[in-house]
């Protein structure tokens, strides 16, 4: 069972993907999901989605993410906005 912040991180590299065709950098993610949160946070989260086993990281490599149990963001209730950069309940 995934926390709220890991759905959410799920849920956000899915749709980042979808939209612009690459998965994004840690630091990316972790703006883009808590606003300032530092990369190391970011990757801490990543870990825990890896450990899980619903992504693989490749080291060395910013975008090197695989997404191996995608969620539907409507069956878990969230959409990412990427004009404010925030999640949303649907």
């Amino acid at each position: 069972m995934l926390t709220h912040t890991q759905r959410k991180t799920l849920i956000k590299l899915q749709q980042h993907f979808e939209a612009y065709g690459e998965m994004p950098t840690r630091r990316e993610l972790s703006t883009q999901i808590h606003g300032n949160l530092n990369a190391s946070n970011a990757q801490r989260l990543l870990k825990g989605l890896e450990e899980r086993g619903y992504i693989r990281t490749f080291k060395n490599q910013p975008r090197a993410i695989e997404i191996l149990k995608p969620i539907d963001p409507v069956t878990e209730y969230y959409k990412f906005d990427f004009e404010t950069g925030k999640f949303s309940k649907i």
